[in-house]
Parts: structure tokens; C-alpha cells; sequence
């Protein structure tokens, strides 16, 4: 009987689109130098799977991009803070009542008053400005000034800030439109089925190889994926308990809760026992239940009782 290696699931169907990806670029890292014919495959085969692969690279990329729009947004707006803080701070030591200072102020607003409003401009306006305001501010004349007022601080805030939405800028344009790839879904299911088909070749190449040179090659070839995949798995594995960590993290313990965190509204837990949500004494009834004096039941005494007993008895009067 010959020998037999397999192949380690991938369980790749739970990856991450961008997991996904990375594992299908390691394996073809691993298999593509083998001559194709040792693993019972064709060159047409390894480099359609290859132009797959650069597809569903393009998808990673398009919806990392989404994030990339968002994340350059915000750094948009860090570095409109750090225009705002700087030229308000050069105009108010333009104008204050220490000679040094307003002397320093007044030169470095000759500046800052050349690229006024660079805020609300347009993304590629505003980050030619900046770089614009910045090569004015670095001049050896400046030097001084900025030491004077301390603002070299958000200076360098404000170069690195503009760096980082180059950077991202950058990034988002390299790559290309969502609409024009397709769908994330189908390309990683299609890789998947392309995958296990390669697995299957592999398997079969191992059990009818040649010779045991070939038996060797592929079998350590079954080992680098065998490898691939644990490592992707663990990867898989770790940012799964992470993401689970954080959520329960987030998530408000029941000693955090206020009244009313179950549904309820305050007054469903203040009811008394029995009292069924009614108001004190039936509702709209006077306290004497509906006219009637206490204890007399509504009727004078007839004579045939008893009448109240006095606490104290009366004075006896003498007969005259």
C-alpha cells in the first residue's frame, strides 16, 4: 500500500476578508514553485488561481479603503484643531502687552494671515497650504519667533498630522473602486473551491509520485501548507478572543445598572404588596368612606344601645 499525507482543514469560510486573503498569498507562495506536472496540475491552473488571488487582494484593499476614508476624516479635523490653536495663539501674541511678544506675534501673523481660512478649503487645497505654511514657518527667520512664543510644539503636531493624511490619501487612491470588483463573498468562496481542488491534486500527487525524490518534495510542501494554515488559524484564533474581550469590556456589569435599566419604570418596583397599583384609600374616596361619620354607620343612636361611655363622668347636680 502506498503512504499517505493530508492536508489540514483551513476552516477559512470564518476568516476575515483580509485573513482570507493573506492565507491564499502564502499558499501560493508555497506551492507556485513546484513544477505543476509533479502535482498533477497544469500552469494554466496555478496562474488562474493567481489572478483570483490579486481579485480578492483588490476587495481587501476597496473595503479597507471605506475605512481609510473615515480614519482621514478625522485626521482632516486633527489638523484643522492644529491650524485653528496655532494662528490663535500667534494673533494673541501679536496683540499682547509685552513688547517681545507682540513683536514676535506680529511678524509670525504676516505668516499665518497668508494662509487664513486654509481650514474650510478642500482636502487638496488645504494639504498644498499647509505644506505651504510650513515651509514659510521653517525659514531660519522664524526660528526665533516660534521659540519666543513656544509654538514649535504645534508646529510639529501639525507636520506630523498633514504627513499622516498624505499617507492615508495616498493609500485610498491606489486602490481601486468597490463597484468595479466583485462581490467579497463570491471571490473567496470561488478561491475556496480552488483551493481544495489544489489540496486534492496535492494529496493524489503524494500517494503516486514517481519516485520517492518526488514523494519527498511534495511532502514537505504538504508540511509548508500544513504550517501556513495552523499559523493562520492561531492568527484567526487570537483576534477572535480579543474582539470577544473587548466586547465584554464594553459591555456595563449589572452592579453599573440604574433604575430602569430592566424595562421597568421606577414606580413598578415602589407598589407595596396587594395594594395592585391602586392610590391610597380606593382611589377618589374621602377618607370618612363616602360621607359617613365614623362608627355611627350613618344613623343616630335609638335608645336601644348603648350610646358612647363618657371618659369622665358627669357631675352629679343636687335636686332643688
Amino acid at each position: 500500500m502506498r503512504p499517505i499525507k493530508t492536508i489540514d482543514g483551513t476552516l477559512s469560510s470564518t476568516f476575515s476578508l483580509g485573513l482570507h486573503a493573506d492565507l491564499q498569498m502564502r499558499l501560493y507562495a508555497a506551492i507556485s514553485p513546484v513544477a505543476p506536472a509533479k502535482i498533477l496540475l497544469e500552469a494554466a491552473d496555478i496562474a488562474a488561481w493567481q489572478a483570483d488571488i490579486e481579485q480578492e487582494k483588490d476587495v481587501a484593499r476597496a473595503i479597507m479603503a471605506s475605512s481609510e476614508t473615515a480614519l482621514m476624516t478625522k485626521k482632516d479635523a486633527e489638523r484643522d484643531r492644529i491650524v485653528t490653536s496655532l494662528f490663535q495663539e500667534i494673533r494673541q501674541a501679536s496683540k499682547s502687552p509685552i513688547a517681545d511678544r507682540a513683536q514676535a506675534g506680529a511678524r509670525l501673523k504676516l505668516v499665518a494671515d497668508a494662509y487664513k481660512g486654509l481650514q474650510w478649503e478642500a482636502d487638496a487645497e488645504e494639504t498644498a497650504h499647509i505644506e505651504g505654511l510650513l515651509y514659510d514657518l521653517a525659514k531660519p527667520m522664524n526660528d526665533a519667533d516660534l521659540t519666543a512664543l513656544g509654538l514649535n510644539t504645534l508646529v510639529d503636531l501639525l507636520t506630523a498630522a498633514n504627513k499622516d493624511f498624505n499617507a492615508l490619501r495616498t493609500q485610498r487612491s491606489d486602490t481601486k473602486a468597490l463597484d468595479k470588483l466583485p462581490a467579497g463573498k463570491l471571490i473567496r468562496k470561488k478561491n475556496d473551491t480552488t483551493m481544495n481542488a489544489l489540496f486534492r491534486h496535492i494529496e493524489a500527487a503524494y500517494i503516486v509520485a514517481a519516485n520517492d525524490a518526488d514523494r519527498t518534495l511534495i511532502g514537505d510542501l504538504i508540511d509548508k501548507i500544513n504550517h501556513a494554515v495552523k499559523e493562520t488559524k492561531t492568527t484567526h484564533n487570537e483576534s477572535m478572543a480579543q474582539k470577544k474581550k473587548d466586547d465584554k469590556d464594553k459591555k456595563p456589569g449589572d452592579g453599573d445598572k440604574k433604575p430602569g435599566d430592566d424595562g421597568k419604570k421606577p414606580s413598578d418596583g415602589d407598589k407595596k404588596p396587594d395594594d395592585g397599583g391602586k392610590k391610597p384609600d380606593d382611589g377618589d374616596k374621602k377618607p370618612d368612606g363616602g360621607g359617613k361619620k365614623p362608627d355611627d354607620g350613618g344613623k343616630k343612636p335609638d335608645g336601644g344601645g348603648a350610646g358612647p361611655v363618657p371618659s369622665d363622668p358627669l357631675p352629679m347636680i343636687p335636686k332643688e
